[in-house]
């Protein structure tokens, strides 16, 4: 602030809260990922990641949150089952979350990516059920399509044929 004649009365701080302009202009996508198909009763390994276009101010972070729901009923996003921490959002790119166990899935898994200004301020918050951050839940039969059972059927019948194979060719030579 100056005096009519110039003088400077008073002078703010450099980066003082109210003087100073951020600039949020970016958008981030996500993808939810997991280690092979998410079957119900078993394992997962699942992890999330942020694309990032623009370019994100000092000290702006992400974190993801994962979330779990009956399979056949809607996306709940009430009670995370685990939260990383945050990650630097330093410039356009990718950037993934750890990889977290999900040691026995009990329905399909959503992730939440939240990212937050230096000053801790929400600006941006995925949607609970995005298609993207979603990792649906199959039944086991389902994830191997019965696969391993029908296997096992076909060389049952395999060596059901070889054997009568063998037989029938030394009755052959018997007679």
């Amino acid at each position: 602030m100056r005096a009519a004649d110039g003088r400077e009365l008073s002078r703010g701080a450099c980066g003082a809260a109210g003087e100073t302009v951020v600039d949020d202009e970016i958008a981030v996508a996500t993808l939810a990922r997991a280690a092979g198909t998410v079957v119900l009763g078993g394992s997962a390994d699942v992890w999330d990641v942020a694309t990032v276009s623009g370019r994100p101010a000092d000290g702006t972070t992400v974190t993801f949150e994962l979330y779990r729901w009956r399979t056949g009923s809607s996306p709940a996003c009430v009670d995370p089952v685990w939260v990383s921490g945050p990650l630097a959002l330093t410039g356009p790119g990718q950037v993934s979350s750890p990889v977290t166990i999900v040691p026995v899935v009990s329905g399909n898994l959503g992730f939440v990516q939240v990212t937050r200004g230096a000053d801790g301020r929400v600006l941006a918050r995925g949607d609970c059920g995005e298609p993207a951050e979603t990792l649906t839940a199959v039944p086991e039969l389902a994830q191997t399509g019965g696969g391993g059972s029908w296997r096992l059927v076909g060389l049952a019948v395999a060596a059901l044929i070889g054997g009568t194979a063998a037989v029938a060719s030394s009755s052959r030579r018997a007679g």
